[in-house]
């Protein structure tokens, strides 16, 4: 933010410097005209007593009196008869008229006032002259100082406000991060009532999270109890004599029993991994290799056969990745299993890179996934109404799971149209470099 905090600064100052002889130029466009008239009105006090005297006084004279008045006065006068000649036909009529012409009004350097004091002599007058360390010493006080002053002082406060919002920024960024205790200053370095309203924010998001957090631990740790003992009571009641539809009933219960089991602690691992930032326990691991490993094992359980493609043009640095090998494993074996589950005869595993990312695609040859359904599949017990999720079994946490593990590496995990035909799952992992 400070970098595009002085590329604004920066750019107001050459704003500034770009516009300052434009607006001169717009100045002297608007009042030439009162301009002229004041100058006019102010030698005129001058040409007035030279045009008197002019009659009365020898050449010599004449040219000792201009001298003088130019060694003496801040105004340097000289007979312009040439220069008159370099001037446009318009200026000369004016000043045959017996009228002043003004050139470079707003220019201390280059003004002169041509006036005509009789048939034949024509005079030139400069602007008043100011010693050039006084003059300096005026723009210095009365343009210089003022503005360096208002600009020292902007920048003063435009770097106090930038302070407050890195400050503001870096809270912010630490709460995205997962630490929810984090808050935004107080006092004189709040943002107006902005930080008070990110405080209130986090602290209900905490609070809510919290909430979440020890209900879901609560639940579970009260249904494992009576699950445990109604476990235990139907092992009992298999040890008693019963007729062989008891026996189905029982065995049912069991497998019920069981699926409450999972649904707890996948609640739990969802629970887990949604408050962690990444895996503590992440090992550099050659990709191509691990998963050249676990795709074979994974095949030996999958009924249709799976491949894997590893593209040539991979440099051995990229492969390298930061891995929780447990995790990573539990996601793709429930890729590859639901792959499989759907399949019609092959499963495709293709490594890549895509944008500067390095790629893992699942993809297999069934019916696919509708492109209004792919982004709501990652959400926590959803259920997609379609062939593809019909008498699949689960709790629709499987998916929530994979996106939290990918989620916990770095990387991240969109699903789109398989060339196969099905679903192509595709995990896209940073570049490391």
């Amino acid at each position: 933010m400070l970098k595009r905090f002085s590329l604004l600064y920066l750019s107001f100052l050459l704003f500034f410097a770009i516009s300052y002889p434009l607006t001169d130029l717009l100045m002297n466009i608007l009042f030439s005209d009162t301009l002229a008239e004041d100058i006019t009105g102010d030698y005129q006090a001058y040409i007035y007593p030279l045009k008197a005297a002019y009659p009365y006084l020898t050449h010599h004279e004449w040219q000792s009196l201009l001298q003088q008045i130019s060694n003496q006065s801040n105004l340097l006068i000289n007979i312009a008869n040439d220069d008159i000649l370099l001037l446009n036909e318009q200026a000369r009529q004016t000043i045959d008229l017996g009228k002043m012409v003004i050139q470079h009004p707003y220019d201390r350097d280059k003004m002169a006032v041509f006036a005509r004091i009789s048939d034949t002599v024509v005079i030139k007058l400069s602007a008043l002259q100011v010693k050039e360390e006084l003059y300096l010493s005026l723009i210095f006080i009365q343009f210089i100082a003022p503005l360096g002053l208002i600009a020292l002082f902007t920048l003063g406060v435009m770097l106090w406000q930038q302070y407050r919002l890195n400050h503001l920024e870096k809270t912010s960024l630490k709460l995205a991060q997962g630490k929810l205790n984090a808050r935004a200053a107080t006092g004189w370095l709040a943002v107006g009532e902005i930080n008070q309203g990110f405080n209130d924010m986090a602290e209900k998001l905490e609070r809510m999270f919290n909430s979440q957090k020890h209900m879901i631990t609560a639940v579970s740790h009260e249904l494992k109890t009576p699950l445990f003992r109604l476990q235990m009571q139907l092992n009992l009641a298999k040890d008693e004599p019963h007729t062989q539809k008891i026996g189905d009933y029982l065995t049912q219960m069991h497998e019920d029993i069981d699926e409450m089991n999972t649904l707890i602690r996948e609640l739990l691992s969802v629970s887990k991994m949604e408050q962690m930032d990444h895996f503590d326990d992440m090992l550099q691991t050659n990709l191509v290799q691990w998963l050249t490993v676990h795709t074979e094992q994974l095949a030996k359980h999958c009924q249709q056969p799976v491949k894997l493609n590893i593209a040539n043009d991979i440099p051995d640095v990229i492969v390298m990745q930061a891995i929780n090998s447990k995790q990573l494993k539990r996601a793709l074996s429930n890729l590859v299993f639901n792959a499989d589950r759907f399949a019609q005869t092959t499963i495709q595993l293709k490594v890549y890179t895509q944008d500067q990312r390095l790629c893992l695609s699942i993809e297999d040859d069934g019916i696919g996934i509708a492109g209004s359904e792919r982004q709501r599949i990652f959400e926590p017990f959803s259920r997609i109404d379609s062939d593809r999720n019909r008498d699949s079994g689960g709790f629709g946490l499987g998916l929530a799971i994979v996106k939290e593990i990918i989620r916990c590496h770095g990387a991240s995990i969109s699903v789109i149209q398989s060339q196969l035909g099905g679903a192509s799952f595709v995990i896209s992992f940073p570049i490391q470099r």
